[in-house]
């Protein structure tokens, strides 16, 4: 009787590390895209991609008291706001936004040849004279925090190639 209690405990784990072993492959042969974590319209978790990128984020909120993320990259101050907020959670996207002091310096007519050749970035002179460059991201339902870090390179790589056609 004890042989077949050890026989059944023995075939017992082999089917445990069939399954295991199984279900292993299966995650595995997932996209890479199914692999990634979701990112949503969430300040904390923005933070932490992007402090895994190498740059600061200050968690703050804004005038409306919606979450925002103070950081720099490219010699630039930057913001990230959410939008679509319930309650200052639960938000549906983002806004990457800089901000330059210009005040008269940087002519709309450069901002205009910025915006043709640009694609994921825009910019604009704003009322007091200032110039801003902005780039908005829908996250309802979240991106793969690939896609998101992808996001992030690229507005990187936009302000630097901003700040060296403004003359900044």
């Amino acid at each position: 009787m004890r042989v077949d209690h050890a026989v059944s405990r023995g075939a017992s784990w082999n089917v445990k590390l069939a399954l295991f072993s199984f279900l292993a492959l299966c995650a595995s042969l997932l996209p890479a895209s199914a692999q990634n974590v979701n990112v949503f319209a969430n300040p904390d978790q923005i933070a932490k991609m992007l402090q895994g990128e190498g740059l600061a984020a200050k968690l703050d909120t804004d005038s409306d008291g919606d979450p925002l993320i103070a950081s720099s990259s490219q010699g630039l101050k930057w913001n990230i706001y959410f939008y679509g907020c319930t309650n200052g959670r639960n938000c549906s996207a983002v806004q990457f936004s800089c901000v330059l002091s210009a005040k008269g310096k940087i002519p709309v007519e450069q901002l205009n040849e910025y915006n043709l050749k640009w694609r994921f970035t825009k910019s604009y002179l704003m009322r007091n004279g200032s110039v801003a460059l902005v780039r908005d991201v829908d996250l309802k339902g979240g991106v793969t925090s690939n896609n998101f870090k992808s996001i992030i390179a690229v507005w990187d790589d936009q302000l630097g190639d901003f700040k060296k056609e403004m003359g900044w």
